[in-house]
């Protein structure tokens, strides 16, 4: 897993090591062998290390996630099923969230962390690590969801949903409004798992890729606008 800091000055990766050994039994058989060997943290344009921090007895596995200002690094560690959030510039592990993840997205202003795991969506205070809601997305159809962020204006959350138990039905981004928890609004337009969420820089595009090999762009003012009418 690698990943870039959000003004591209810093890429952190995921680090491992394979090693082979000769079988002394057999010349000709050989054992390989791969070790977790810690995160990096590299200056991209001096290729200077700049933090390297190893979980004690753990291996790291998705999410890997800088904050907006590029002062918090977020990994899931596999061992505890936590997820942690690492001060790159002291190195040192800072706050542990007590919830596992499958991917996790900071707010615009890096103040709010989401987390999400299966159909359990949390919502944290980044600074503090304290919990400040919880959504729930099962339904009937026994929905999961795989990703996650926030609207460039930060009060709501997009999230991807997919059904286990209707194999034909349209997959959908459910927006939710971070305050109340109210489901503001439904987008569908994929018929398989949406794998990735993500807004132009300017805001005004939601782009939503699909394993059904489509890239669907979104115009982000039309969406509010629908849910001013709607809500």
């Amino acid at each position: 897993m690698i990943t870039f800091s959000h003004d591209s000055q810093l890429i952190a990766l995921n680090s491992f090591v394979f090693s082979k050994k000769r079988s002394l039994d057999n010349p000709f058989r050989t054992y390989t062998s791969l070790a977790y060997n810690g995160i990096y943290i590299w200056d991209v344009r001096s290729g200077e290390t700049k933090a390297y921090f190893k979980p004690k007895g753990s291996i790291t596995r998705p999410p890997l996630a800088f904050s907006p200002n590029g002062a918090t690094l977020v990994t899931e560690d596999a061992s505890t099923f936590h997820t942690s959030l690492w001060d790159v510039q002291h190195q040192q592990n800072h706050i542990t969230l007590k919830q596992d993840a499958d991917a996790v997205a900071f707010s615009p202003d890096g103040s709010l962390l989401a987390t999400i795991r299966s159909f359990d969506i949390h919502i944290w205070d980044a600074h503090t690590g304290k919990r400040i809601r919880e959504l729930n997305i099962q339904e009937e159809d026994a929905s999961d969801g795989t990703t996650v962020v926030f609207s460039p204006e930060s009060y709501i959350l997009l999230v991807s949903k997919y059904s286990h138990v209707l194999p034909y039905c349209l997959d959908t981004i459910e927006l939710f409004d971070i305050k109340t928890s109210k489901n503001l609004l439904s987008l569908s337009g994929h018929t398989e798992t949406i794998e990735t969420l993500v807004f132009s820089h300017d805001g005004k595009v939601l782009a939503s890729g699909s394993r059904d090999g489509t890239v669907i762009l979104w115009d982000w003012y039309k969406i509010l606008n629908k849910i001013t009418m709607e809500n």
